[in-house]
């Protein structure tokens, strides 16, 4: 398992999935997405949301362009948590 401890990245036209690639994910995890002000905007502990997140919120509608920041909750991370940060430029 490849799980890094802080990640960040830029969620664009071109790349418009989380996590990307390099984050590989098994096992139990909880993913929280929060804005720059510490609002939670997304949570999952369904596997395919993690896999398909695509800059929204838990109702579906689109973020504003921005900085987020994550938390994903992982046996393979240090300590159990990954923090990073997504910037979403539409």
């Amino acid at each position: 398992m490849t799980v890094l401890d802080n990640f960040n990245f830029l969620l664009d036209r071109e790349n418009l999935r989380l996590p990307p690639s390099t984050l590989q994910i098994e096992g139990s995890f909880h993913l929280t997405v929060f804005n720059r002000w510490g609002k939670q905007e997304f949570t999952t502990l369904d596997a395919e949301q993690i896999n398909d997140w695509d800059g929204t919120d838990q109702d579906g509608l689109l973020l504003d362009n921005g900085v987020y920041f994550y938390v994903l909750e992982n046996p393979g991370c240090q300590k159990g948590k990954c923090k990073g940060s997504v910037t979403i430029l539409r």
